[in-house]
């Protein structure tokens, strides 16, 4: 399953590798930058934007399942940032959304049971079977991150270099 993911790589200063300093350098504007973009992921996801009737107590949230992966590969600096789907399985259909019309039937008992926050047991529709509804995508938070974040990052990595070649 692909997982909603903002990624940032740099390969393209591979002949400047060989001095140490400036491996030094890029690997601190590269923690940087993906603290940021985790900072700025967080801070755009789409916690509570869901009607509380349809929030479920018990289920995790888009916030917190949001993690960072550095890259460990020799020549290339960066990292990504992403949502793990395990954690949070509704981020991907929130995301890239899902299309409707399959059945839902009980797996184990005769009868699905719809409880709302509203209604009592005794109150609620006893069904054979769902219609599973669509949802359209959303991703427009994980647009705006990275239309937030890609200028500092590349500030970032222009400073780094620059300190390294004795110009600040």
């Amino acid at each position: 399953m692909i997982n909603p993911t903002i990624s940032f790589k740099t390969d393209k200063l591979k002949i400047l590798t060989q001095d140490k300093k400036l491996i030094a350098h890029l690997h601190t504007a590269s923690e940087k930058s993906l603290s940021i973009m985790l900072r700025t992921l967080r801070h755009n996801c789409p916690v509570g934007r869901r009607p509380a009737r349809e929030a479920h107590p018990g289920e995790p949230r888009m916030k917190n399942a949001i993690f960072a992966k550095r890259y460990r590969e020799p020549g290339f600096f960066g990292g990504s940032v992403y949502i793990d789907t395990k954690i949070c399985p509704h981020a991907y259909y929130y995301t890239y959304g899902r299309r409707g019309g399959s059945l839902i039937f009980p797996k184990h008992k005769k009868a699905l049971t719809i409880v709302k926050r509203w209604m009592t047991k005794s109150e609620a529709p006893l069904r054979k079977w769902s219609r599973l509804g669509s949802m359209r995508g959303h991703t427009e938070y994980l647009q705006k991150t990275v239309t937030e974040v890609e200028p500092r990052i590349r500030t970032i990595f222009k400073e780094a270099v620059r300190v390294w070649m004795g110009e600040l």
